[in-house]
């Protein structure tokens, strides 16, 4: 699968918005609709091993940042990755 990572920057005259939806909906292949807060790694059967490693690469594609192991074991849920980007200064598009 191949996703633009790019894509989920929105133009809002800053590079730090991120539609992290669209993002989630495209790697594991679910409605933006179904992408909640409460959607984890272990409850989301689409969230596999394979679709993790690809949501990490593309927060260190968004992000510019390297994410070290440790980190990506904790980045296994939708609302932690928010915390995680929110820290970073970036902003979630509505």
């Amino acid at each position: 699968m191949t996703v633009n990572y790019n894509d989920s920057k929105e133009e809002l005259g800053s590079d730090k918005v991120i539609d992290l939806k669209k993002l989630f909906s495209e790697i594991l292949h679910l409605p933006s609709s179904e992408i909640s807060s409460a959607i984890n790694s272990e409850t989301c059967s689409q969230w596999d091993s394979i679709a993790h490693i690809d949501i990490i690469i593309a927060l260190e594609k968004i992000t510019g940042k390297n994410i070290g192991p440790e980190k990506v074991s904790e980045l296994v849920s939708y609302a932690v990755i928010v915390l995680y980007l929110e820290k970073l200064g970036f902003v979630l598009s509505k």
